[in-house]
């Protein structure tokens, strides 16, 4: 067989596997090829991998496809199962029960053997250069296979990944949800208590006992639920041109508890004239908040907290 002829159709075969769109029909277009390099009248190909079900393609003149399919599931089952792991071959009467006098049977390895490829015709015999021939097509093959069952598997086990992401932000949005309302009437209570105001310093002392874990519980909730939207998708934003400087007052203002009970000195510093910017106002106080937060959870106590916007060119910056 001239050598630039097999190049060519083994070009043509490494073509047709270039990609892992419509695999079958690849893998047909593949069978199609291997005729100009192995002539047969039968051709099939079973791919059984592990875990996977059986899946046999045929290309026949006048043959019943039920037969090839029997006796290949059946060589199959002998070259795997334990029981005829470390035998000889598979019996030659099960080889005998193929429909054509002259084939060939190649595995299909990669790098565990994945299925067969077989080959038969009525007329004449197959030659080595025949044999050889269709092992590099069987190794063609066999690498595409693999490569697909690799892409299979990632894709499942993307899957189930994003789906126990998704229960776990559905459990972490209930979870918040539910351990947040219990929290509602004890803020509103030590909210009252300090309206009415305390006589002794000893009640001071045991609201503001109440107060702090309580607000940072609910800070800590609040971001849960945050997140689960985030991830969730079900963040809605609504942008609106507001100053900026209003926005850090508001997140100034819902901080100076936390910074006076750690006796931060707090310097804000602002621009004299509006800072117009369009967002969101309840995240950006939510942003700078975090910020303020931060900066009160890592400055020792005592210690000064600086907050300073500024207009540079076109933009608006808080440090």
């Amino acid at each position: 067989m001239p050598a630039d002829h097999v190049a060519r159709v083994l070009a043509d075969i490494a073509h047709a596997l270039n990609s892992p769109d419509q695999a079958d029909l690849r893998v047909r277009h593949v069978l199609d090829y291997l005729r100009l390099l192995v002539p047969y009248d039968c051709c099939a190909l079973l791919e059984a991998a592990s875990g996977r079900p059986q899946k046999l393609v045929v290309l026949q003149e006048g043959e019943a496809r039920g037969s090839v399919s029997e006796v290949l599931a059946r060589l199959f089952r002998d070259l795997t199962e334990p029981a005829t792991l470390h035998s000889d071959l598979p019996s030659p009467e099960v080889a005998a029960q193929l429909p054509y006098p002259a084939y060939l049977v190649l595995p299909i390895v990669a790098p565990d053997l994945i299925g067969l490829l077989y080959v038969g015709k009525a007329a004449g015999a197959y030659s080595e250069e025949h044999l050889r021939l269709l092992a590099v097509v069987a190794s063609q093959v066999g690498a595409y296979l693999r490569e697909r069952h690799f892409q299979a598997e990632n894709a499942r086990l993307y899957e189930e990944v994003k789906a126990a992401s998704a229960a776990k932000d559905e459990f972490l949005a209930m979870l918040a949800h539910e351990l947040r309302n219990p929290l509602a009437p004890i803020r509103n209570g030590v909210a009252l208590l300090r309206r009415l105001g305390a006589p002794e310093p000893r009640l001071q002392a045991v609201r503001d006992m109440i107060d702090r874990p309580v607000t940072d519980t609910a800070r800590i909730l609040d971001d849960l639920l945050d997140v689960s939207r985030v991830t969730r998708g079900k963040i809605a934003l609504l942008p609106l041109r507001l100053d900026l400087r209003d926005v850090v007052r508001r997140a100034v203002e819902a901080n100076r508890p936390l910074m006076e009970r750690n006796a931060h000195r707090l310097h804000v510093r602002l621009e004299p004239e509006p800072l117009w910017v369009e967002g969101d106002e309840t995240r950006l106080a939510q942003v700078v908040g975090n910020l303020l937060t931060n900066a009160a959870k890592f400055t020792p106590s005592g210690g000064t907290v600086e907050v300073n916007v500024t207009a540079t060119g076109d933009r608006a910056e808080v440090r």
